[in-house]
């Protein structure tokens, strides 16, 4: 298993000391699992250099604060075009909430970019 980057423990660090997200689970992989003070589940990778990317339920509060923040965003869904592939990262699979879900797609490269998207569930 690779190890997280720097920026992927700086994100892990500041999420989990934000009274607004709980740190619910070891992280998978490459994944951390978190969920929100209203029980909503969001998850997010930790290991790429450059960039991490958020895996956020499709709600349009996300979609707006990734665009108003110039993050790219893509919708996410399981098994697309009827594939017997999942198509996304399968550590999701372990999440009930994330795993047969629409998603965003979010990929940030700053702390201050992931905690503004992430603000947007609560």
């Amino acid at each position: 298993m690779k190890s997280p980057s720097e920026l992927g423990l700086a994100i892990e660090a500041a999420v989990a000391a934000n009274p607004k997200f709980k740190k619910y689970r070891e992280p998978v992989q490459y994944l951390c699992f978190f969920r929100t003070s209203t029980g909503r589940a969001f998850a997010f990778e930790r290991v790429t250099i450059s960039q991490i990317t958020l895996w956020l339920p499709e709600d349009e509060r996300v979609r707006a604060a990734a665009e108003a923040n110039g993050a790219p965003i893509t919708k996410s869904v399981p098994f697309p075009n009827e594939r017997n592939t999942y198509g996304r990262i399968s550590s999701l699979r372990i999440e009930p909430q994330l795993e047969s879900a629409s998603l965003y797609r979010v990929a940030v490269t700053s702390v201050g970019e992931a905690l503004a998207v992430l603000e947007s569930l609560s």
